[in-house]
């Protein structure tokens, strides 16, 4: 297991069943493309079956709320990819689940630009030590997704698809295309003359072009 995972739990907790049940519903809501601003505090605590004033019990706010269920999220996200990756399978059949994986997950993604971009969230994080708290998780996550793009990486050299040895070239090589995709996925290309598959095939032979 990667270290950071310990220290990522450790530092962002384990939720009470209640705050779960807030967190699960507010993903279900996500899930069904509900838009931050439409979701209600009664409504996330009618979904998780518990009264409106308990969720103040936890929380000072919606936002609050939401953000940490966002959290909490994507530390299970972060765990399902990484045991993906260790699984059985090679390096460009995982390279497809990664960006299927990124597609299915790219609205949550946006919708927690938007929550941090408010008003709402920079006043929840407006004393030093609640910013100081949230760099501290954005740097422990950022070391445990690099990690898991490290060893992924380290497949492909395996299998001879690739020499490079820096591992910080062969992570920039793979977030770039990563993110080259999520751009044709903004940009609705499934719409015009690209199909997904073309898609993703170009991207795994652009990855694969930039590292030999």
């Amino acid at each position: 297991m990667i270290r950071e995972a310990d220290e990522i739990k450790v530092l962002f907790g384990v939720p009470s069943q209640k705050e779960e049940a807030m967190y699960e519903a507010v993903i279900e809501m996500l899930n069904e493309k509900t838009q931050i601003t439409q979701i209600k505090v009664s409504d996330i605590t009618k979904r998780a079956g518990i009264g409106k004033g308990t969720a103040y019990e936890y929380f000072s706010s919606k936002e609050e709320l939401v953000f940490k269920a966002f959290l909490y999220d994507s530390y299970r996200s972060i765990k399902t990819v990484e045991m993906h990756l260790k699984g059985v399978g090679t390096f460009q059949d995982k390279f497809y689940w990664i960006l299927e994986f990124v597609e299915k997950n790219l609205m949550r993604t946006k919708m927690l630009s938007e929550l941090m971009r408010s008003d709402s969230h920079t006043n929840m994080l407006h004393e030093q030590d609640e910013k100081q708290n949230s760099a501290d998780k954005c740097h422990l996550i950022r070391n445990y997704v690099d990690r898991i793009a490290d060893l992924y990486m380290e497949t492909g050299v395996k299998e001879g698809l690739f020499r490079e040895s820096n591992a910080i070239l062969l992570r920039n090589a793979l977030y770039t295309q990563i993110m080259g995709y999520m751009v044709f996925i903004m940009t609705n290309y499934h719409e015009g003359s690209i199909s997904v598959e073309e898609a993703r095939d170009f991207t795994y032979r652009s990855l694969i072009k930039s590292l030999s």
